[in-house]
C-alpha cells in the first residue's frame, strides 16, 4: 500500500504502547485512593509545594503524550498520502486516538478553548475556504520537526526538471515564500548543488557565505516562468489540491507580462508582493479580484516611484549661470568683444536699444 511493513508495524507497536498508556492512568483515575492514616499535619507551605509539584509533573506528562500522538498522527498522515487504499491511515488515527483531546479548525485544542472562552471569541469566526483550510491543515502536519526530515529525504528522492536545494525544498514543504532570484541562481551551470548546510549541533548548521547571499536577478518572463515551475512542482508534490490554483495563477501572470502596458519590474514586483502576503496569511492565489487589487496597489506605487526619480533628475541638472550685464558697455566704455559680460542690454530697462 505505498508503505513498508517496518513502518506499519513500527506505527502499530506505538500506537499499541500509547493505547496502554492511556489505559493505565484511566485505571489509576477509576481506582479509589485508599483513606490515608493519620499522622503528623503537614505544614501547609509544603502541602502547597507537594500540590504545585505534582501538577507540574502532570503536566509535563500530558504534553509528552500529546507531542507524541500528535507525531505518530502526522507519520499516519503522511503515509495515508502515498497509500494505495484511501483513507486507510485515518480509519487507523480515529481507531487509536482513543479519547484524544480535539482541535478547533484554528489549531488551538477544546480543552484551551473551553478554559480561556476569550480565545474561542477571538477564534469561532467563519472558517476560511476548504481550499486554504486543507493547506493550513497539511502546514501544521508537515511542521513537526520529524515529518519534515522525512519529508525532506522524500522530496530529494524525487525526479524533478530543476534540482532544488535542501533549504528551498523546506522552505516549499512548510509553505513559506520562496525568493526566487536565489532559486535562479541555483540553476546556473556554475552552481555547487554539493554544497549542502553542514550540521553544527544544538540547531545550527554551517553555510558559506557566497550560498547565502547568491542571488541572478529576473529581467524577463522566461526567467520569472522557470523559478515558477520549478517551484510549482515542488509545492504540488506535497500539496496536490493546489495545482488549478498555481495553473490558473501562473496564466494570469505570464498574461501580464505579454500585455506590456507596464515595466517587467512593475509585474515581479507584483507576484512578489502576491506570493509574500500569501506566505503570511493563506489565500487562494486564483482570487482574480484580490490578485486585481494588488496588482493596481503595485502599478501606483511603480508610477509614484518613477515620477519621484524623474523629479530628482530633473533638479540633479545643474542651472545656466545668468551674465550680468556690462555696465561700461552702457557708459560707453567697453567695446571689447571677449568681455566676460553681456553687451547690447540696457541695464536699467533689460531691453535690447
Amino acid at each position: 500500500m505505498g508503505v513498508s511493513l517496518d513502518q506499519a508495524r513500527d506505527f502499530v507497536q506505538e500506537a499499541q504502547e500509547r493505547i496502554d498508556i492511556r489505559k493505565s492512568k484511566r485505571r489509576q483515575i477509576s481506582t479509589p485512593t485508599p483513606e490515608p492514616v493519620p499522622d503528623a499535619p503537614v505544614p501547609a507551605d509544603q502541602a502547597v509545594g507537594d500540590c504545585s509539584q505534582t501538577l507540574q509533573v502532570d503536566e509535563r506528562q500530558e504534553d509528552s503524550d500529546n507531542r507524541g500522538w500528535e507525531e505518530l498522527q502526522t507519520s499516519f498522515a503522511f503515509a495515508n498520502q502515498h497509500s494505495e487504499l484511501p483513507n486507510l491511515m485515518d480509519r487507523l488515527v480515529e481507531l487509536f486516538d482513543d479519547g484524544r483531546d480535539r482541535k478547533h479548525h484554528s489549531g488551538i485544542p477544546d480543552s484551551v478553548l473551553a478554559a480561556a472562552p476569550y480565545l474561542a471569541d477571538k477564534v469561532n469566526v467563519t472558517p476560511d475556504d476548504p481550499h486554504v483550510e486543507k493547506t493550513k491543515e497539511l502546514r501544521r502536519v508537515f511542521s513537526s520537526e520529524r515529518v519534515l526530515d522525512a519529508l525532506l529525504n522524500f522530496a530529494r528522492s524525487q525526479y524533478v526538471k530543476d534540482p532544488v536545494l535542501q533549504g528551498i525544498w523546506k522552505l516549499i514543504i512548510l509553505d513559506q515564500f520562496v525568493d526566487f532570484p536565489k532559486l535562479y541562481a541555483t540553476f546556473a551551470p556554475s552552481y555547487n548543488h554539493n554544497d549542502n548546510p553542514r550540521d553544527f549541533g544544538h540547531d545550527f548548521v554551517l553555510i558559506k557565505k557566497d550560498q547565502v547571499n547568491q542571488r541572478r536577478s529576473i529581467v524577463d518572463q522566461s526567467g520569472w516562468t522557470r523559478c515558477f515551475d520549478a517551484w510549482a512542482e515542488g509545492v504540488i508534490l506535497f500539496y496536490p489540491h493546489r495545482q488549478r490554483e498555481l495553473r490558473v495563477y501562473r496564466e494570469e501572470v505570464i498574461d501580464i507580462f505579454q500585455r506590456g502596458i507596464h515595466s517587467i519590474s512593475t509585474t515581479l514586483n507584483f507576484d512578489i508582493d502576491a506570493r509574500s502576503h500569501y506566505a503570511n496569511q493563506p489565500f487562494r492565489l486564483d482570487d482574480m479580484v484580490r490578485l486585481q487589487k494588488m496588482y493596481t496597489d503595485q502599478v501606483i506605487k511603480s508610477n509614484q516611484a518613477s515620477k519621484q526619480t524623474t523629479s530628482f533628475a530633473l533638479s540633479s541638472i545643474p542651472k545656466r549661470k545668468a551674465i550680468p550685464i556690462c555696465q561700461n558697455w552702457n557708459l560707453g566704455t567697453c567695446n571689447d568683444e571677449d568681455c566676460p559680460q553681456r553687451h547690447g542690454l540696457c541695464n536699467k530697462c533689460r531691453e535690447n536699444h
